[in-house]
């Protein structure tokens, strides 16, 4: 449950800071013919808000690997709660039941569409 939220949460971080500078853009750019000196403040806390946001970003990068390292520790996918297969040699583990795939330190691995599509198929049929 906490995976989820925390992912949920790291995936859609980004977004909402962008919609936010966004926003304080639009409001420094009216403000410069009312008060210029509220635009002028507003572009230098953008700055600092900025490097915020960055540390913010990784502190919930780091939240969601660890509460996925603990999941998998118990063998239990991070995203659904099945049980796992044992790690493969590069210490990665794939669940079956939902097709979630993470590194040994509990970061998601991409899809590899065209492996799964390959394993769905089943063995390789004769051409007729």
């Amino acid at each position: 449950m906490l995976y989820r939220v925390l992912h949920a949460a790291n995936e859609w971080y980004g977004l909402a800071v962008f919609w936010l500078f966004v926003t304080a853009f639009i409001a420094a750019l009216t403000m410069i013919f009312i008060f210029p000196f509220a635009s002028l403040l507003l572009v230098f806390l953008g700055v600092f808000a900025l490097l915020g946001a960055v540390m913010i970003g990784k502190v919930l990068g780091a939240a969601e690997r660890g509460a996925a390292r603990s999941s998998l520790r118990r063998h239990a996918c991070p995203q659904c709660g099945s049980s796992l297969p044992p790690a493969d040699d590069a210490g990665g583990q794939r669940c079956e039941t939902c097709g979630g795939a993470f590194c040994a330190s509990g970061a998601p691995q991409p899809a590899d569409h065209a492996r799964l599509d390959a394993e769905a198929a089943g063995p390789d049929q004769p051409a007729t």
